[in-house]
């Protein structure tokens, strides 16, 4: 499998800024990270985001490369594929602006290559947990690299001190992600160098920096990391890590890591309904930033709603059974789910195949696997799924379906008959001239 790079968009989120964005490539993507830190897949055209916080967090995904752009506001920027296998960003000139292609010019001029997973680039070889002086230099090391480029660029190209200020913020919270990154290997490291790295929380009071996916992510480990640092057998539970949210952090940042355990846990079957009910309401006691409360209300609403185990759930929220839906009709069904960057590169293709042949007698299901109702709805929105055509499956982990026809990975097509018996349970991809040849002969008979 090719690795996927990241191209990280900074962007300030003003009412008059306008980004388009234009993807030719099938094998790119554009993903947005949202408030919740969940991330959506857009597609190309002006871009409509949303974000309580003044910037938005984006990836361009590819096979090859990792760019990252910082766009300020009041501006109409467009973004396109260029040469390389690159996203290019240019003003309403036309001209590339050498501050929001800055990452581009990083990597190229440092040699970055593909970067490794968090584990593997946090230095947890035994040399370094043997020795943690170590570990913190080479760490710091890099992060006094990145400053200094950083620095010079900025020189370079006349660039502004905010332009300097944000960029660092982003180096220093991807420091303290590979430092805080030590759960495999914590039961090694000597004590009081675990409470160096706890004593990090005064690092995690920046609220308006929550826009900021690192950010997100190192106050998440770090949160794991305070909770497992007070048990024998570094094991935790979700009632002892609310409980360590709640003494070491504050405000926006505590409501966010509150809200993330909730949702970590709301579908795991292991975790009863009245656990999860009180620390919900300990969380609705606690909590004062609404984007969060509302998220956690609509997963309240949804863990205490009951489905029956064959459910689909319509775009309009209402029950069905595929039965139902496939019901007297050749039926194509497609598995898919909003982060399945494969299930998404097939739409415009299953778009085409599905106006072609509705009309000749062929039925279009596309049957989500999706564990977030809104990521789900809007991304039905944005591939232009049919309303009528569009379903969840409300409780995955526990779904008949997904036992019944073997979903062990997405995307997957079937054709289902008239009968309501599966014709081919591993049909042809929309973008496969095989699919057409098979419809055509179903059709026939």
């Amino acid at each position: 499998m090719k690795y996927l790079s990241f191209l990280v968009l900074l962007i300030s989120n003003v009412l008059y800024s306008q980004i388009k964005l234009s993807l030719n490539n099938k094998n790119s993507a554009v993903v947005f990270w949202d408030d919740m830190g969940n991330y959506n897949f857009l597609n190309k055209g002006l871009l409509d985001l949303d974000t309580k916080y003044g910037t938005y967090y984006l990836e361009y995904q590819n096979d090859y490369v990792k760019q990252i752009f910082l766009i300020p506001k009041n501006i109409y920027i467009y973004m396109e594929e260029g040469v390389g296998n690159s996203l290019i960003c240019k003003d309403i000139t036309g001209y590339e602006n050498f501050q929001f292609n800055f990452y581009a010019h990083y990597i190229l001029d440092n040699k970055v290559s593909k970067e490794p997973f968090l584990f593997n680039r946090s230095y947890l070889g035994n040399n370094y947990i043997q020795d943690t002086k170590l570990r913190d230099n080479m760490i710091n090391k890099e992060y006094l690299l990145q400053l200094n480029y950083l620095n010079k660029y900025k020189i370079n190209h006349k660039l502004s001190k905010d332009f300097y200020d944000l960029w660092q913020k982003y180096f220093f919270y991807k420091m303290l992600e590979k430092k805080l990154y030590v759960k495999d290997v914590i039961k090694q490291l000597p004590a009081d160098y675990i409470g160096q790295l706890c004593a990090l929380t005064r690092e995690f009071n920046q609220d308006n920096l929550l826009f900021l996916h690192e950010y997100k992510n190192a106050a998440e480990i770090l949160a794991y990391l305070l909770a497992i640092s007070k048990e024998k057998n570094f094991i935790t539970t979700p009632e002892k890590k609310f409980k360590v949210i709640i003494e070491n952090f504050n405000n926006e940042t505590r409501d966010y890591l509150l809200a993330k355990t909730l949702e970590t846990v709301y579908t795991q079957s292991w975790y009863s309904d009245s656990s999860w009910n009180q620390l919900a309401k300990l969380f609705f006691d606690t909590c004062r930033t609404s984007i969060y409360s509302d998220y956690v209300e609509f997963l309240y609403k949804k863990r205490n709603q009951k489905y029956a185990s064959s459910s689909l759930l319509s775009i309009s929220q209402n029950l069905n059974t595929f039965e139902k839906v496939t019901n007297n009709c050749i039926s194509y069904i497609d598995f898919w789910a909003s982060w399945c960057a494969p299930c998404r590169a097939e739409m415009p293709a299953s778009k085409k195949l599905h106006i072609e042949y509705e009309r000749k007698g062929i039925n279009f299901v596309y049957i989500s696997t999706d564990e977030n109702n809104a990521a789900w709805i809007k991304a039905s929105e944005q591939l232009e799924i049919s309303k009528l055509s569009s379903y969840l499956i409300p409780n995955p982990k526990n779904s008949d379906l997904i036992k019944k026809f073997r979903i062990n990975s997405i995307p997957r097509y079937m054709i289902i008959g008239k009968d309501g018996k599966v014709i081919n349970a591993d049909a042809p991809r929309p973008s496969d001239p095989k699919i057409r040849e098979l419809f055509d002969e179903l059709l026939k008979k």
